[in-house]
């Protein structure tokens, strides 16, 4: 899950749509392993190279990259998120696993209450309270804008989330083993919200949302849609674009951006843009090139 399409996540960072692709490597080394964006803050992308686990910013959405020290030496962040007038990094550490800078980089602050010895997956942003998913530790969240964290995991039947989503005034935390849990109250408690979900299918893989329903998918393959807010899900025959699968989707703003593969021997993914909550989709990558001829 480390290694990823750098020019994909970039995409997520502009309003606008582009017809064509290329690259932005301008003060990026060692691309052997491939890059990574790790978010943005208000005025900046941050993005890593897996080789050397070296982290950059760009203040010219890419066109240039300037190496920054990371928050632990020699720990390449696995996410970023901005956040308040700041730029938040979760790590996967044997140490304190969030830190947050107020100067894009130049300085960098351990956050107060930070789950340790675990994995942050990712943030997300719901009703101005800033939440953190970890592989062990379940959620984590802070109410003062990042700077102090507590755990929020009350009636979290597992611990491993993976990824996390917002539909009104409702939060839910995908998990590996135990499906899907809900939370009516910020995260103070949690239940268990996979009525309709198949027992082989708690594995998740990611959920997201679209219009008024949420999407829920599984690592086996399985895929399902609540029109209810997830009081009950229902299988989701997946449309033509989901290809060989899905894998990853993403929002900026008002724009849909799904990322799926479609052929198995060539690696080629494809990146489908909506603009009405996925009731019609765009390719917009016909140009790029498979990753079998990179």
């Amino acid at each position: 899950m480390r290694k990823s399409v750098l020019i994909f996540a970039l995409l997520l960072s502009c309003f606008k749509v582009f017809p064509q692709w290329g690259p932005v490597n301008n003060g990026l080394t060692n691309l052997s392993l491939g890059a990574t964006l790790l978010g943005s803050s208000t005025t900046h992308l941050f993005s890593g190279t897996l080789a050397g686990a070296k982290m950059y910013r760009s203040s010219d959405n890419g066109a240039s990259w300037t190496e920054i020290q990371t928050p632990v030496s020699g720990n390449l962040p696995y996410c970023g998120y901005g956040f308040n007038g700041k730029y938040f990094s979760g790590l996967e550490s044997s140490m304190s696993c969030i830190y947050y800078t107020s100067d894009n980089g130049n300085t960098w602050n351990e956050a107060s209450g930070a789950p340790a010895t675990t994995w942050v997956r990712g943030f997300i942003n719901h009703q101005d309270i800033l939440f953190a998913c970890t592989s062990t530790l379940g959620v984590y969240r802070s109410t003062d804008g990042g700077s102090t964290w507590s755990q929020a995991s009350n009636g979290l039947g597992n611990l491993n989330i993976i990824r996390m989503e917002s539909l009104n005034s409702r939060l839910f935390a995908a998990t590996i083993g135990g499906g899907l849990f809900v939370s009516d109250d910020n995260g103070v408690n949690w239940l268990q919200s996979n009525n309709g979900i198949a027992g082989g299918d708690l594995n998740a893989e990611l959920v997201w949302r679209m219009g008024d329903n949420l999407y829920y998918t599984a690592q086996g393959g399985g895929a399902y849609v609540s029109s209810n807010a997830g009081a009950t899900w229902n299988v989701w025959p997946k449309p033509s674009i989901a290809g060989l699968g899905i894998l990853e989707v993403a929002r900026k703003g008002s724009h849909l951006y799904l990322e799926s593969r479609h052929f198995a021997l060539g690696l080629r993914d494809s990146i489908f843009f909506s603009s009405n909550e996925g009731e019609s989709w765009t390719n917009i990558t016909d140009n790029l090139i498979a990753e079998n001829e990179l």
